[in-house]
């Protein structure tokens, strides 16, 4: 391959015109080389352009070295110093690039993209929950003692005699056997605090007399058969003797009417005097006027002895509860009672031996009869 003796340009082989310049080249014209560092030149050129000597001439040296000598050691130097450093950043990188010129002066080494390990979070498995089954409650039962009822069972329990029943497959009708085992049903009222409370209150004691029975003494003291057994804890009450002594506690009455009894082939202690049945005033009735006043009457239980009373159970609409006590069949209220406003009372009557008046007057005794319908009536 030839050069434009003009310009340097390359020629393909046959070429007598430079494409670059236009001037004619000979046909055998040969490439002119500097002979101190082999750069191609021009044909006219006298100096080479890279080392700067005769493009015709090696000078000599002091050291006998020809300077192009010194440039060939120079870029063995260079090119020893960028094999050194391309070794040394190896591990950095994978591929070098070199730039393409005749004697390279510097490397580019591309960013090696080293990937950032991802931390990958192990979570522990999420624990299962087992629900904590709830304890079935065992089932209750009562034995029965001489002398008890369903009614009086589930009283002590607060069921009713149709849970009881139903719970034991029986019917109100069926007769009871001494000992026998009678499922409670689970929705009685197993707290015993409400007979607690009652041993708070006025207290008597009662000798057992012959014949007697738990629920019979718990009836005739308007109170209930596990009051007793709170009141006495130190005794055996399955099985009474004849003069054992029992405390009783005792519980004021209140204005709600005790559930008549419904009758059972069961043998159940009859009281000694007959309910009282009310006869005034009509029920409901309505008393006013300047000079009205309230008379109650009832017919007889039976005859009283000095410490028998028939016992009036007065309530206004309030809550307010009064006492009286009387031999006769009928009691005039008090003209203190009497209120300033239209007020409804209710009232009943029952047979009772008298035990003791409270502080606050209301009395206390033995129930001897059953409690009377409740009326009401409206005064002022």
């Amino acid at each position: 391959m030839t050069e434009c003796t003009n310009c340097g340009s390359k020629l393909n082989s046959g070429q007598t015109r430079c494409p670059v310049c236009g001037a004619e080249v000979p046909s055998l014209h040969q490439q002119r080389i500097c002979l101190n560092c082999g750069t191609p030149a021009a044909e006219d050129a006298t100096i080479c352009l890279m080392c700067g000597n005769p493009i015709d001439e090696i000078p000599a040296s002091a050291g006998g070295i020809g300077a192009s000598w010194w440039a060939v050691l120079l870029g063995l130097a260079i090119i020893g110093g960028l094999v050194y450093g391309f070794f040394r950043l190896q591990p950095l990188s994978s591929s070098v690039a070199v730039a393409p010129t005749a004697a390279p002066t510097h490397i580019f080494i591309p960013p090696t993209d080293t990937p950032t390990p991802t931390a990958t979070a192990t979570l522990p498995p999420t624990a299962t929950l087992t629900p904590t089954p709830t304890p079935t409650p065992a089932p209750l039962y009562h034995k029965i003692r001489t002398g008890e009822t369903l009614e009086f069972i589930a009283k002590k329990y607060g069921v009713t005699v149709d849970d009881l029943t139903t719970a034991n497959d029986i019917t109100p009708e069926t007769i009871l056997r001494v000992g026998q085992d009678l499922l409670i049903p689970n929705n009685f009222l197993a707290s015993r605090e409400p007979d607690a409370t009652v041993r708070e209150g006025p207290v008597v004691t009662y000798t057992v007399q012959s014949g007697d029975t738990l629920s019979g003494i718990a009836f005739n003291f308007d109170t209930s058969m596990s009051a007793i057994e709170l009141a006495n804890p130190e005794l055996e009450l399955d099985l009474l003797s004849v003069g054992q002594v029992l405390v009783i506690p005792l519980r004021p009455p209140t204005a709600t009417p005790t559930p008549t009894i419904t009758p059972t082939p069961t043998f159940t202690p009859q009281p000694p005097y007959l309910t009282p049945q009310l006869l005034l005033p009509a029920d409901d009735a309505l008393i006013e006027g300047e000079n009205a006043a309230v008379l109650l009457s009832w017919t007889s239980g039976g005859l009283l002895d000095d410490n028998t009373f028939y016992v009036v159970y007065l309530t206004d609409e309030h809550g307010s509860l009064h006492t009286f006590f009387t031999h006769a069949t009928s009691f005039r209220l008090p003209e203190a009672l009497r209120p300033q406003t239209l007020t409804r009372f209710t009232w009943y009557v029952v047979v009772m031996e008298k035990i003791a008046i409270g502080d606050d007057g209301i009395f206390y005794g033995k129930a001897l009869s059953n409690r009377s319908a409740e009326r009401s009536f409206r005064w002022r």
